[in-house]
């Protein structure tokens, strides 16, 4: 039997951007998937233990309680939107995945084919990303402004300020990478160097 051709190797750029969205794409596939089990927690009483011990300060204990049961409270009012948000993240970093698997070992497959399945799938990840962010935003204001409530020492929103300052810049990041991938699989260049791969994998 006539062994099969080698597949044309990546460029060095090339393969370090595809390992990065391997490994961006199971991480944020595997956030996903914890954000669609905290939506389908059938109450509060499923929520951590808040700390305990003799060390604990009952009144910021019951500030914390009060902050986790807000933001479950409103992460379970926006349960069907959040689902579905949730499952298209899950989809796009599947098949992100699945893609960038394929352009390391082509098979058969054309890698053009397999880098508009990469550029389609980062964009739609960016896409869900900065619309999950934001309903996650609006939970821990309204969280941060419960416990506000509870803990008189601290000012007026200022733990709703930070979790939502946290939230948005771990929002943009990881939007951010994904769009920049989008961007860079969509390229002139890449798309260059996917056409001459697949014409030599052509005449081999």
């Amino acid at each position: 039997m006539t062994p099969a051709p080698a597949a044309v190797p990546l460029p060095p750029t090339l393969k370090v951007f595809t390992w990065v969205l391997l490994l961006l794409s199971g991480m944020v596939s595997c956030g996903a998937a914890n954000g669609i089990g905290e939506v389908m927690r059938t109450s509060v009483e499923t929520l951590p233990a808040a700390p305990s011990g003799p060390l604990a300060d009952p009144d910021l204990v019951k500030a914390l309680q009060t902050m986790a049961e807000s933001q479950f409270r409103s992460l379970r009012g926006m349960k069907g939107s959040r689902i579905a948000i949730q499952l298209g993240l899950s989809l796009c970093c599947g098949l992100a995945l699945v893609s960038g698997l394929r352009l390391l070992r082509p098979l058969d497959v054309p890698r053009e084919a397999v880098r508009r399945l990469i550029t389609f799938a980062a964009t739609g990840c960016a896409i869900l990303r900065t619309l999950d962010g934001a309903q996650l935003a609006v939970a821990y204001k309204r969280a941060g402004a419960a416990f506000a409530q509870s803990a008189s020492e601290l000012p007026d929103e200022l733990m709703g300020t930070l979790l939502v300052a946290g939230s948005t810049v771990w929002t943009a990041a990881i939007a951010g990478a994904f769009a920049l991938l989008a961007g860079y699989f969509s390229s002139n260049r890449v798309r260059e160097w996917v056409a001459r791969a697949d014409q030599q994998s052509v005449l081999r």
